[in-house]
């Protein structure tokens, strides 16, 4: 019956996204101008950069993601702010057209997202393969799956009907560009949520009352935040950025507030400070949670304001080191994994680009911090952009350790083997490779500002508890969800 309904679903998605495609493709956002789509994507001379926006804020009630796709029983009651679907279009040197979209939603949610990329496909004469989508993967947006309150058919449609639209606008948008990229190292913003406890075992996201203090974190996150800027010629600048942080700990699963977390605000401040536009791609964070930036438990919701306004910091602190990019022409490459997380010839695909210095890698998965940051430390390129969750929603991918200790609710629910983790790093390796030979570059010194990431490869049968009680190497985490301070076992 399930399989039936979710068959339904797609099908009135595909219908609903015809009639738009068919109807005036212009979809009225406040406070927002009108454009023309002429029925083709024009063609332009040089590397141009365009970009779009549309809210896809829920106008009703919703569930709210992070609990259970199908439960109802975290409804929003409002939005905080509002939620948006991104998209940017880049044309290189040769004609290649390709498009990155970013929503603010939990998921990709595949079967929705595949009949976005091939109507926007159809109707702009974008190859398929040269659209990528990923998610801002907040825990606070709408249950986009969700089958149990009627209203979710129509934000369905809405949501494939904007994601349409800003695509086209943004082809329109295309303007001649120079592109520059930075980074800038976070401080104790984020925290890898694994942690080994004095009384020899391990745990993950613990809680309070246990009777045991954390010895140490499994790992340690990546601190690094990346960022590029595309300077255009009668136009706002474009920023992306870059960095590895759920986010879901800086909002308790009892916030009813629909709202895009810290990465909204994140986006908001830089904005403003560079008089830009923004998207935002979350790099391998499933395993990361991001620290409490308010020390009081009453001010704990309003939590990812304050850590999107100092990650805002660290982007303008980016900004001010940034270094230009050679970007004639874009490159790509990819691979497919299959269920059994090999590499093959069937499966979900992997995916990897390169303009100049900057090479980004797309990956479906919740991707675990020493994984994502071994392919950016490893990678020829001066600066890698990691991009989790993306083109499909394969969930979890954990690390081995992970399938060896007992409470590593990852590990349970995932769709790959042990294995796959290191499997889907190589072959990002192997095409980022691909791709540094083809184009001709000689290897250079990481980027001005990039952070070596600290990490210790799993092999297997050396992977130790520390010794119980040994506290020297303790990082001070409270259990839950969003605070980060001593346990003491009360």
């Amino acid at each position: 019956m399930k399989k039936l309904i979710a068959i339904f679903l797609v099908a009135v998605m595909a219908l609903s996204l015809l009639a738009c495609s068919k109807q005036d493709p212009q979809v009225q956002q406040a406070g927002e101008g009108e454009f023309v789509w002429e029925g083709k994507t024009p063609e332009v001379e040089g590397f141009q950069v365009g970009f779009a926006r549309r809210n896809i804020s829920p106008t009703a009630p919703v569930p709210i993601s992070g609990i259970s796709a199908n439960s109802t029983d975290r409804m929003s009651t409002s939005v905080h702010d509002t939620l948006y679907a991104s998209a940017l279009c880049m044309t290189d040197t040769e004609g290649n057209t390709y498009m990155f979209m970013t929503w603010d939603l939990q998921g990709l949610y595949a079967s929705v997202w595949n009949v976005i990329r091939d109507t926007v496909a159809s109707e702009t004469g974008i190859p398929r393969e040269n659209i990528y989508m990923t998610t801002t993967h907040t825990h606070s947006g709408p249950a986009v799956g969700s089958d149990e309150v009627a209203y979710m058919e129509e934000y369905r449609g809405m949501l494939g009907a904007q994601c349409i639209a800003a695509a086209k606008e943004a082809v329109l948008d295309r303007k001649p560009a120079e592109m520059y990229y930075g980074s800038a190292e976070t401080e104790n913003l984020n925290f890898v949520r694994r942690y080994f406890m004095d009384d020899g075992s391990f745990t993950t996201d613990n809680f309070p009352g246990t009777g045991t203090k954390v010895v140490s974190h499994e790992t340690e996150a990546d601190p690094q935040l990346v960022m590029t800027r595309f300077v255009r010629e009668g136009g706002k600048d474009i920023v992306m950025i870059n960095w590895q942080g759920h986010p879901k700990g800086s909002a308790p699963y009892s916030h009813t507030t629909a709202t895009s977390n810290y990465v909204g605000i994140l986006r908001d401040r830089v904005e403003k400070a560079l008089d830009c536009e923004s998207l935002f791609f979350l790099s391998g964070s499933g395993n990361v949670n991001n620290g409490s930036q308010i020390p009081e438990e009453d001010a704990i919701a309003e939590n990812y304001i304050v850590l999107g306004e100092k990650l805002a910091a660290h982007a303008v602190e980016a900004a001010a080191n940034f270094q230009p990019v050679q970007t004639d022409t874009i490159q790509t490459t990819q691979a497919m994994v299959t269920e059994d997380g090999v590499k093959g010839d069937s499966g979900v695909a992997l995916y990897a680009m390169s303009m100049g210095d900057l090479a980004f890698v797309f990956a479906p998965f919740e991707t675990f911090d020493t994984n994502a940051m071994a392919v950016k430390e490893t990678s020829k390129f001066p600066m890698t952009f990691y991009a989790s969750c993306s083109n499909d929603d394969r969930g979890y991918l954990p690390t081995p350790p992970s399938f060896d200790w007992e409470i590593t609710y990852e590990a349970d629910i995932t769709k790959y083997p042990k294995g796959t983790s290191e499997n889907v790093q190589t072959i990002l390796i192997q095409l980022l490779d691909e791709l540094f030979t083809a184009g001709g570059y000689t290897e250079k010194p990481k980027a001005e500002g990039y952070i070596t990431p600290a990490f210790e490869p799993y092999t297997d049968g050396e992977y130790t508890n520390p010794t119980p009680g040994d506290l020297s190497a303790c990082t001070p985490v409270k259990n839950g969800f969003y605070q980060l301070t001593v346990l003491d076992g009360s």
